[in-house]
């Protein structure tokens, strides 16, 4: 829980948490900053805190008033 306040997206992976699609798909090679906005992202959206931009808390994307079904899918 603490983890997701001190973290910073990066401009590039800012780009993914601001998105509003309701579905997205983060690549990139080997090392390219991808686990952890992905992690960070779904941290936020089922313990409902935000993640803190450049600016301070980015707008929250998710309902907080009802109970939430969450999956986390990855290959290898």
């Amino acid at each position: 829980m603490e983890a997701l306040r001190c973290y910073r997206p990066l401009p590039s992976q800012l780009r993914f948490h601001q998105s509003r699609a309701s579905e997205r798909i983060i690549r990139g090679g080997n090392r390219g900053g991808k686990t952890i906005p992905a992690v960070a992202e779904f941290a936020s959206a089922v313990m409902a805190q935000p993640i803190i931009g450049p600016d301070g808390p980015l707008p929250s994307k998710y309902p907080t008033d009802r109970p939430m079904l969450a999956w986390i899918i990855g290959y290898d």
